[in-house]
């Protein structure tokens, strides 16, 4: 009962002792120390008694700053996940947070460790399925949709916009037949991104009569050469290769058949930092602007930790003309 007790004001309290968990679990304070970190042995129940009696009490130290980033099970850092790992990583080190990375299914670690909260990368449609009744820790997604009734809130890139940009701005330059290419392992209604990206292309083409769109989407890397040719044979005049990995080898296989950017055939990308602008010709891009949706996402996390009310927030993409977009208007 006396425990109970303690407990209850453990509970109640807004700083929690590290004198106060030791006697909750019943060993010593240096032992619960060595639990919380990491430092020296602790038998493995021990320990998980002791983690989630600091879970529960709210108890963290300033100098327990650890965030957990989720990542897709099948993780792919070339292209759009490791451009974003390294901003959201570069914006947690900013504001002094120790990010773990881990893979989004691994429970047991999220259950194992003090953390204060978690930034989710994963985004396939329902990855923070019931993440309320599996954890306590408040939950910001990236690119990935809301789950409202779980308290969960989101930062998106604003697809619909970044493709308007793309379509308005080939339209613009006289490109009436424009391809649409995309690379998405998964069904398209399963992956929020490439999902909102081709419902919004053929929206805006089907709103701009005079001109017809075609849109392909790789599975796998192998078909490039087979979907470009399709694209290539409904005489398009552009193509807009939508996916951070997706501009440099689109590139190459067009030379690979012979066609010059952007004489024969235009070509707008998703930026590539550091890439898109070293291609020849440098590629004119639309850019998810990845710093500040970093930094929106974990001033998100920083009010919820807080108990402070947040909501969504979407990011408009940037276009950047650059050399791989001719001119036909004229």
């Amino acid at each position: 009962m006396e425990q109970h007790g303690i407990l209850y004001s453990m509970e109640k309290n807004s700083k929690t002792t590290l004198r106060q968990l030791a006697e909750v679990a019943g060993c010593a304070a240096s032992t619960v120390s060595r639990a919380l970190t990491g430092s020296g042995y602790v038998s493995p129940q021990l320990r998980n008694r002791i983690l989630k009696l600091a879970r529960e009490s709210g108890y963290f130290t300033e100098e327990q700053r650890n965030i957990a980033v989720l990542i897709p099970d099948t993780a792919d850092f070339h292209g759009y996940l490791g451009l974003m790992l390294h901003a959201l990583l570069e914006e947690l080190s900013r504001q002094k947070f120790c990010p773990m990375i881990l893979l989004e299914n691994n429970d047991v670690q999220l259950d194992e460790t003090i953390l204060r909260g978690v930034i989710t990368l994963a985004y396939r449609a329902g990855a923070t399925a019931g993440w309320c009744n599996r954890h306590q820790l408040p939950l910001v997604s990236i690119n990935t949709a809301p789950a409202l009734r779980e308290n969960i809130y989101s930062v998106c890139s604003d697809d619909e916009q970044g493709m308007k940009l793309a379509l308005e701005y080939l339209c613009r330059r006289g490109h009436r037949r424009i391809g649409l290419l995309t690379l998405c392992f998964q069904p398209p209604e399963e992956n929020l991104i490439q999902a909102t990206r081709f419902r919004s292309f053929l929206e805006l083409c089907a709103r701009t009569p005079e001109v017809s769109g075609f849109h392909r989407n790789l599975q796998q890397r192998n078909e490039l050469h087979r979907i470009l040719r399709e694209l290539i044979d409904e005489n398009c005049t552009a193509i807009i290769a939508a996916g951070e990995s997706l501009g440099a080898i689109t590139a190459q296989a067009l030379r690979d058949f012979r066609l010059r950017v952007p004489q024969d055939i235009s070509l707008i990308a998703s930026e590539d930092s550091g890439i898109s602008c070293c291609l020849t010709p440098p590629q004119t891009t639309i850019r998810q602007e990845m710093g500040r949706i970093s930094a929106e996402a974990v001033n998100m996390l920083n009010r919820q930790i807080a108990g402070l009310p947040v909501r969504n927030v979407t990011v408009p993409y940037s276009l950047i003309e650059r050399e791989s977009v001719a001119d036909l208007s004229c």
